[in-house]
């Protein structure tokens, strides 16, 4: 009787170990921004690039122009990550920064959004 519970539970375990990963699915991520003390073009930033981190691996970038003052990544994994905004001149050149941490990504249509727009804050050492 013992082996019989003993078995069954085994194929159970198994089973389950063996069965299709469950899919945590996907979320939206949105983050607007503003430019410390000025505007976007007073500033010299064409574009501000969203990059999404886990583990300081870079995962998901998305790019607009920084008057947009929003922008969204769909279809993100749900988790944690890490939230890097870079304001970039029209000739290439990173000027602004912003950052967040440990954003949660949760399922559904509703987007996960830090708290308050970021602040672009200049880069130390970029021209003014």
């Amino acid at each position: 009787m013992m082996r019989k519970w003993t078995t069954l539970a085994l194929i159970a375990c198994l089973a389950a170990a063996c069965g299709p990963a469950e899919d945590a699915g996907t979320g939206t991520v949105e983050v607007s921004w503003i430019v410390a003390n000025t505007t976007c073009s007073n500033a010299g930033i064409a574009d501000v690039e969203l990059q999404l981190y886990q583990e300081e691996q870079r995962t998901l970038v998305r790019k607009t122009a920084c008057g947009a003052g929003v922008v969204a990544i769909p279809s993100v994994p749900v988790g944690t990550y890490n939230v890097r905004l870079i304001g970039i001149s029209a000739d290439g050149v990173v000027l602004y920064k912003a950052e967040y941490l440990k954003l949660k990504v949760k399922k559904g249509d509703t987007p996960s959004s830090p708290s308050d727009s970021l602040v672009l804050e200049q880069i130390k050492g970029t021209l003014e």
